[in-house]
């Protein structure tokens, strides 16, 4: 089954706890598919990484240990009580390890290891991947590859050691009984277990689920509930995919970009108009939460900053400050969002957590200065979506690609929402979006001691600034020459080239940095 990205799964969203999508919303969503094929409620998990992994120096700063404990005692995002997860743990009678070593973990950006024991006493290993953007993968289980995201229902029926053959018959008796069957997967494994995988886009009945239970050969079941919100579905297909069709289709059919968006996701989730627009509404209200509480102070923040949001918000109407109109208020809503997620504060990652200050500053900012009302907020929010999903055809937003991944990225969504809440065309918010990547391509993944803080907040202040001077830029008629689906793939292969490279050379490796992660006392690294 071929997958389309949605613009609630890989763009906006996840909705999570700061500070990182990544480093946060994907372990949660692992946490909650660990949960799932345990299928019983655990007692030991043992979670290992590779000594080389990323997570070394930031698995506790970014709060990977709370989101992964969260999900494993099945608290869905955003997870009510996150910063006790481990005393929550500790109440369950669950006992967590994290360990790492010198072992090699196959995946895109983080693999992790989990060894699990329940309380009824089965035990089974998993090997997981986050994969950016709060995406992820279950990719073997118990010695057995696999490919599980969390965007379908799942059943799975485990067998002994088995031939294709047998593995086939048993596939053809249960799909009889699967509603939206998207895919049928007979997967052979190395060891003991072997598996038949049916993914489908409708939940499974309780009657339906024993009745594959009762056929000859499975051993046991389990069932694997989706953890994004728009659940895949082989009959949904998007009416386009790349930028030059989007145009086209936006010209065709007399639609602007956020009419653009609706049509996406109206036939990607099944949810209709009225049922896309009620997600986006949700989505803003967390945003709009995240910068008043941010605003607010009321959470303090966790790191070795100090808060500013509220002091730029106050310094910006004296007169003093250069009037920059509604750059001034971007700024500090920005920086709010940001403020507030490295408190652990429940955020919309847009399309990270790690750049989720740019849209919402650069709406507010707009919000403010031209007088606009939520509903207009939530245009600005779906455009900036779609350019999103655009790019999520090519790239998973991970900062292990550098932050250009991040912040770029974010600035491009940014970019082409405010072209279209200032009336521009499809074409000028996709024109918008390539010259934000032109703009800011080629950034590294620097964060000093495993934080999203420093540099990640000055290049979220950065970005909204460039997002607004791009807009008004490419409005006014500057000719960006290289085409929007062009420069995601440019941004794609230098994000090649400069993998972890700001690990060994960036803003974490200036003598302040060094000084900072040595001196946390969450440092886990050398």
């Amino acid at each position: 089954m071929k997958s389309y990205p949605a613009i609630f799964n890989q763009v906006l969203g996840p909705v999570t706890p700061g500070p990182s999508s990544s480093s946060t919303g994907g372990p949660g969503r692992i946490g909650l598919l660990c949960r799932d094929l345990l299928g019983e409620e655990p007692a030991h998990v043992r979670f290992e990484f590779p000594s080389t992994s990323s997570m070394r120096n930031s698995y506790m700063g970014m709060n990977t240990d709370k989101a992964l404990i969260s999900g494993l005692l099945g608290k869905k995002p955003p997870q009510e009580n996150f910063p006790q997860a481990r005393e929550e743990a500790k109440k369950a009678g669950l006992e967590v390890e994290f360990v790492f070593l010198d072992i090699d973990i196959p995946g895109d950006v983080q693999g992790i290891r989990a060894i699990m024991k329940g309380k009824n006493g089965f035990e089974t290993t998993l090997v997981t991947n986050s994969t950016g953007g709060g995406t992820c993968v279950i990719q073997e289980i118990d010695g057995c590859l696999t490919d599980i995201k969390g965007d379908h229902y799942e059943l799975l029926l485990f067998t002994g050691p088995a031939f294709q053959e047998e593995l086939e018959r048993i596939a053809q008796a249960a799909k009889p009984m699967a509603k939206s069957l998207n895919a049928v997967n007979c997967l052979v494994g190395k060891k003991d277990v072997s598996i038949v995988e049916l993914k489908t886009g409708e939940p499974w009945d309780e009657a339906d689920i024993q009745k594959v239970k009762a056929i000859p050969g499975v051993k046991y079941i389990r069932v694997v509930n989706p953890v994004h919100p728009v659940v895949a579905n082989i009959n949904h297909k998007p009416p386009f995919e790349t930028a030059e069709e989007m145009v086209a289709y936006g010209e065709a059919h007399n639609l602007n970009l956020f009419e653009l968006a609706v049509a996406y996701e109206s036939a990607m989730s099944g949810w209709g108009r009225e049922g896309v627009l009620e997600h986006a509404r949700f989505l803003w209200s967390v945003i709009k939460n995240s910068i008043e509480k941010g605003l607010s102070k009321e959470s303090p923040l966790v790191g070795y900053i100090q808060t500013s949001a509220t002091e730029m918000r106050d310094f910006v109407s004296t007169p003093q400050a250069l009037d920059l109109g509604a750059l001034n208020h971007a700024i500090y809503a920005s920086q709010a969002v940001m403020e507030y997620s490295n408190s652990m504060g429940v955020i919309v990652c847009i399309p990270t957590g790690g750049s989720s200050g740019i849209v919402p500053g650069v709406l507010y900012g707009a919000g403010q200065a031209m007088g606009l009302d939520d509903e207009k907020m939530v245009e600005g929010l779906l455009a900036a979506g779609m350019i999103g999903a655009i790019m999520a055809r090519e790239t998973n937003f991970s900062g292990a690609w550098g932050c250009q991944a991040e912040v770029t990225s974010g600035c491009a969504l940014a970019t082409g929402g405010l072209i279209h809440l200032l009336g521009g065309t499809p074409q000028q918010c996709c024109d918008g979006a390539s010259m934000s990547l032109q703009s800011l391509l080629g950034l590294v993944c620097d964060p000093i001691a495993g934080k999203v803080q420093v540099p990640c907040m000055a290049r979220n202040v950065a970005a909204v600034a460039t997002a607004m001077a791009n807009a008004n830029a490419v409005l006014g008629g500057f000719d960006v020459l290289v085409p929007f689906s062009e420069m995601i793939t440019t941004m794609v292969r230098v994000g090649a080239e400069i993998r972890d490279l700001g690990h060994r050379c960036g803003t974490c490796m200036s003598p302040t940095g060094i000084r900072f992660a040595a001196e946390s006392p969450e440092h886990q690294g050398e």
